[in-house]
């Protein structure tokens, strides 16, 4: 069950890397949210309990990365403002992916 969930979050999580749009980023953020719950819900197991919070940090720092970028308008919209917009895709930190 662990590895299930494991493995359709890191599918979303390429997807948010690729994403080109922002709902395409709307929707990666969600399946991420989902896949949180997916591991809240696997049996508690000692064996596995810091292997489901590390992934859970994981996935929650890139949530919180996708909605710094979901805040910031994109570049077309704001020409004159360089600095104050997201270019897709976004670049994720993949300093949590390792």
């Amino acid at each position: 069950t662990l590895y299930a969930a494991t493995e359709k979050a890191e599918k979303v999580i390429t997807k948010a890397k690729k994403a080109t749009e922002k709902n395409e980023l709307e929707i990666a953020r969600n399946q991420l949210e989902i896949a949180i719950q997916e591991l809240e819900n696997i049996p508690q197991n000692p064996e596995i309990n810091n292997q489901i919070q590390t992934k859970k940090s994981e996935y929650l720092k890139t949530i919180n990365q996708i909605n710094l970028a979901l805040k910031k308008q994109p570049c077309y919209e704001l020409l004159w403002q360089k600095n104050n917009c997201q270019e897709y895709p976004i670049k994720l930190d993949n300093s949590s992916f390792d």
